[in-house]
């Protein structure tokens, strides 16, 4: 992980997050299609990635157990990971398969979304 990544404060964390969620929602206004389809692609990825501390990857329940990453779980991975933990801060709204928009999610709403609160 770069030193810059690690030494962001939760502040400059939420302010980057935020900057990302505006612009990623910006762009939906323009071509809410090409973004949409953008956001659910996911690409098979290598153990090296799969081990990098902040970028987010998801198992895929298969036979072969691989590993997949979006544009997301990379641009999170840029935000960071708060006091070591992994977890997202800008994530994508969707009603039903269609692509809403873009928010930053608080810890809170992280727990929630887990169960775990």
């Amino acid at each position: 992980m770069t030193q810059a990544i690690a030494e962001r404060t939760e502040a400059e964390k939420m302010r980057l997050a935020q900057e990302t969620v505006d612009y990623l929602n910006e762009l939906m206004a323009l071509d809410e299609h090409a973004i949409s389809w953008l956001m659910r692609q996911y690409i098979e990825c290598n153990i090296p990635l799969t081990e990098h501390p902040t970028v987010q990857v998801q198992q895929l329940q298969s036979a072969h157990s691989e590993c997949v990453v979006g544009v997301i779980g990379i641009l999170n991975g840029l935000i960071g990971a708060r006091d070591g933990i992994f977890y997202m801060l800008a994530n994508c709204s969707y009603a039903t398969v269609m692509l809403i928009g873009f928010s930053v999610v608080t810890e809170e709403q992280r727990l929630q979304f887990k169960g775990l609160k």
